[in-house]
């Protein structure tokens, strides 16, 4: 596979130490203020229900056990 469509092989999770600090230092300057905006939760919420809905067995099924199927 030539390399120009594979644009994943040129990223990289590696950064330097200068960096890692001052993003720590600014890590909760862009937070929201859930007391002035308390929807932000239940946002929030339905975002990370909507992202665990892939890895979750459909309702009503039985995992883990062979006296289930």
């Amino acid at each position: 596979m030539p390399p120009e469509p594979n644009l994943g092989s040129y990223t990289t999770t590696w950064t330097l130490p200068e960096v890692h600090a001052l993003s720590m230092v600014f890590a909760d300057v862009n937070a929201v203020n859930r007391a002035e905006y308390p929807t932000v939760a239940a946002l929030e919420r339905e975002c990370l229900v909507r992202l665990g809905r892939p890895w979750s067995p459909p309702e009503g099924t039985v995992t883990g056990s062979a006296t289930g199927c």
